[in-house]
């Protein structure tokens, strides 16, 4: 039973990025799926889009995955079309780039930063306030009283947990001494 649907990304609710797109993704990169699912509700990205940002590049679909990564993706035969026009691309290019960003970090949260920006804007670590707000729209997913998201089409014993605390990597005090 979903209380607040609000708490879940627009793509994710309409059916523009299937459950099944996040929960693979999830699984290819060993990434928590209430972690993807909390990008896609800070990024608020949709299907067909294209977000233009001051440095005139664009961010694109979903994940709002920035064109700076498509002479990239060419070379994998994937195009700004398919990643703007495909939800479940998007998403599984996202959960690249967030999997290569954690995994050059010192720390898992400055990763997910470093999903968003990598770079200082004015002094502002624009890394550290992206994972501050995707911490807060995972913990409201994971308020949601959700613990299994059946797939259609899909035998119930092999429906996805999206909330699995068991998933999300613990924070211990030291981690945040050095975040700040």
């Amino acid at each position: 039973m979903i209380m607040d649907a609000s708490a879940l990304p627009p793509s994710f609710t309409t059916g523009e990025v299937p459950a099944i797109c996040v929960a693979y993704t999830a699984a290819s990169f060993e990434l928590p799926a209430d972690l993807i699912l909390a990008i896609l509700k800070t990024e608020g990205g949709r299907v067909g889009m294209e977000s233009r940002n001051v440095n005139g590049t664009f961010d694109i679909g979903p994940m709002q995955i920035n064109t700076t990564w498509l002479p990239v993706l060419k070379i994998h035969g994937i195009t700004r079309e398919a990643l703007r026009d495909d939800g479940c691309l998007n998403v599984w290019v996202g959960g690249w780039i967030l999997k290569s960003a954690m995994s050059s970090a010192s720390m898992w949260w400055r990763g997910v930063g470093r999903y968003h920006s990598s770079t200082m804007r004015a002094g502002r670590d624009l890394n550290g306030a992206y994972a501050q707000r995707v911490w807060g729209h995972m913990q409201s997913i994971n308020k949601l009283e959700v613990n299994w998201w059946v797939i259609p089409g899909l035998e119930p014993e092999l429906a996805i947990e999206l909330t699995n605390p068991s998933t999300t990597p613990a924070i211990d005090d030291e981690s945040r001494k050095q975040e700040k």
